[in-house]
C-alpha cells in the first residue's frame, strides 16, 4: 500500500527545530503531523512510498533495539539486492 504524504513523530514531544518550515507550511500542502506510540524522532513519508511496519514480540535476548534495527535493515538490503536495486548503509556498526 502506498503511503500518503505525512509527518510522523514518536512518543517524544515534537521538536519544532526538526522542521525546516513551520508546521502550517506542511499542512497547507496536505501534509499532516501524526503522533504515534513508538520510539524514534520525526520521519517524513511521501506519496508512493512503500512502508513496512513489522509488529511482533521479541524474545528477551532479542530486545537490543540497535541490533534488532541492524538485522531488520539487513533484511531490507538483501531484499533490494534480490530485486536488482543497489542500496547501502550509511554506517556499518550496530548500535
Amino acid at each position: 500500500m502506498a503511503h500518503p504524504p505525512s509527518l510522523a513523530v514518536g512518543a517524544k514531544e515534537l521538536n519544532r527545530e526538526d522542521l525546516l518550515q513551520p508546521l502550517e507550511y506542511f499542512e497547507k500542502q496536505g501534509i499532516y503531523l501524526h503522533k504515534h506510540i513508538r520510539g524514534g524522532g520525526m520521519t517524513y513519508h511521501w506519496d508512493g512510498q512503500l512502508v513496512c511496519y513489522p509488529i511482533f514480540k521479541l524474545k528477551p535476548n532479542e530486545q537490543n533495539i540497535g541490533n534488532y534495527m541492524y538485522r531488520l535493515e539487513e533484511i531490507g538490503l538483501r531484499t533490494l539486492k534480490d530485486l536488482g536495486i543497489v542500496a547501502e548503509r550509511k554506517r556499518e556498526k550496530s548500535a
